[in-house]
């Protein structure tokens, strides 16, 4: 990368590029997106994504923030670092997706998934963690109502597509 800052938003929480040149795609950074989850029904039907990070590192859910909102049929609606913020956060911004970091602080991610899934049921729920043991990780998460398990590291494409499934026909 040149050290060049992408693009931001106008401010509306409208993306300022067509669909397909946002930050993951302008960087060149996370390889091809899997053919048919784009998408594209929420966009033609001019909705958005609603997405709430739970991430406690706070560049990393800044660079995910922005990346979110550079998709066309994405928007970040809030930012939290711990567990004690998530439910609160997802009730009052209406949430439609959350990115859940098994990491954070003040209390156990795992047991507020099983929370989450009792109280937010449409809530889609993408474990996004860097844990060694991901393979053990996964099976825990799902088994307690997360919807996808995506490894820190990944192709960033695959973030975004795990969010995008399940939600396409909304």
């Amino acid at each position: 990368m040149s050290g060049e800052k992408p693009e931001q938003g106008s401010g509306t929480g409208e993306p300022t590029r067509p669909a397909g040149t946002g930050v993951a795609s302008q960087a060149g950074l996370y390889g091809a997106r899997e053919a048919g989850v784009e998408g594209a029904g929420a966009v033609a039907a001019g909705k958005r994504l609603k997405v709430l990070i739970a991430e406690n590192h706070p560049d990393l859910s800044e660079a995910v923030a922005r990346i979110i909102d550079s998709e066309p049929d994405m928007r970040c609606v809030g930012q939290v670092p711990n567990v004690t913020e998530v439910l609160p956060a997802a009730r009052k911004s209406a949430a439609e997706a959350l990115i859940l970091d098994l990491s954070l602080q003040g209390g156990s991610s795992l047991q507020l998934i099983e929370e989450l899934t009792t109280e937010l049921p449409a809530l889609r729920i993408v474990v996004f963690s860097g844990l060694a043991n991901a393979e053990e990780a996964a099976r825990e998460t799902k088994r307690r109502g997360a919807a996808e398990f995506v490894a820190k590291g990944c192709d960033f494409n695959v973030l975004l597509d795990a969010l995008r499934r399940g939600t396409a026909a909304a």
